[in-house]
Protein backbone atom coordinates (compact mmCIF):
# COMPACT_ATOMS: atom_id res chain seq x y z
CA UNK A 1 0.00 0.00 0.00
CA UNK A 2 1.24 3.37 -0.99
CA UNK A 3 0.29 6.57 1.25
CA UNK A 4 1.57 10.25 0.86
CA UNK A 5 2.55 11.91 3.88
CA UNK A 6 0.30 15.02 4.95
CA UNK A 7 2.46 17.71 3.71
CA UNK A 8 3.21 15.98 0.27
CA UNK A 9 -0.58 16.43 -0.20
CA UNK A 10 -0.74 20.26 0.74
CA UNK A 11 2.20 20.50 -1.83
CA UNK A 12 0.69 19.08 -4.66
CA UNK A 13 -2.70 20.90 -4.38
CA UNK A 14 -0.30 23.87 -4.64
CA UNK A 15 1.82 23.04 -7.09
CA UNK A 16 -1.31 21.94 -9.13
CA UNK A 17 0.91 18.35 -9.74
CA UNK A 18 -1.18 15.17 -10.69
CA UNK A 19 -2.26 13.43 -7.43
CA UNK A 20 -1.29 9.79 -8.98
CA UNK A 21 2.30 11.36 -10.38
CA UNK A 22 4.32 10.30 -7.35
CA UNK A 23 2.76 6.50 -7.10
CA UNK A 24 3.34 6.51 -11.03
CA UNK A 25 7.12 6.85 -10.50
CA UNK A 26 7.42 4.94 -7.30
CA UNK A 27 5.61 1.81 -8.92
CA UNK A 28 7.41 2.22 -12.63
CA UNK A 29 11.03 3.28 -12.29
CA UNK A 30 13.50 0.93 -12.53
CA UNK A 31 16.01 3.32 -10.89
CA UNK A 32 15.64 3.24 -6.73
CA UNK A 33 18.48 4.53 -4.89
CA UNK A 34 18.93 4.77 -1.19
CA UNK A 35 20.23 7.54 0.59
CA UNK A 36 22.22 7.35 3.22
CA UNK A 37 21.77 10.38 5.02
CA UNK A 38 18.11 10.58 5.50
CA UNK A 39 17.67 6.59 5.16
CA UNK A 40 14.89 7.29 2.31
CA UNK A 41 14.55 5.37 -1.08
CA UNK A 42 14.71 7.48 -3.72
CA UNK A 43 13.14 6.38 -7.10
CA UNK A 44 13.81 8.47 -10.66
CA UNK A 45 11.50 8.39 -13.98
CA UNK A 46 10.70 10.61 -16.84
CA UNK A 47 7.61 12.19 -16.55
CA UNK A 48 5.63 14.61 -17.64
CA UNK A 49 5.30 17.61 -15.88
CA UNK A 50 4.07 20.91 -16.80
CA UNK A 51 3.94 19.93 -20.82
CA UNK A 52 7.60 19.06 -20.85
CA UNK A 53 9.56 15.23 -19.98
CA UNK A 54 11.21 16.17 -17.01
CA UNK A 55 13.38 13.71 -15.09
CA UNK A 56 11.19 13.54 -11.63
CA UNK A 57 12.32 11.77 -8.08
CA UNK A 58 10.22 10.78 -5.72
CA UNK A 59 11.48 10.15 -1.98
CA UNK A 60 10.03 7.36 0.21
CA UNK A 61 10.24 5.09 3.58
CA UNK A 62 9.50 1.50 3.70
CA UNK A 63 7.21 0.71 6.90
CA UNK A 64 6.13 -3.17 6.98
CA UNK A 65 3.95 -3.69 4.03
CA UNK A 66 3.13 0.06 3.52
CA UNK A 67 5.47 2.89 1.34
CA UNK A 68 4.88 6.10 2.78
CA UNK A 69 6.01 8.62 -0.23
CA UNK A 70 7.69 12.30 1.37
CA UNK A 71 9.18 15.24 0.48
CA UNK A 72 12.73 15.19 -0.16
CA UNK A 73 13.94 17.40 2.20
CA UNK A 74 11.96 16.28 5.07
CA UNK A 75 11.16 13.45 7.79
CA UNK A 76 8.01 11.60 6.59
Amino acid sequence: KTEYSKHLLHRLVLREIDHDLHRTIFEKSVEHYNDRETGHGIATMAADLYGKSREVMVAYVVMGDRFQICPPKRSC
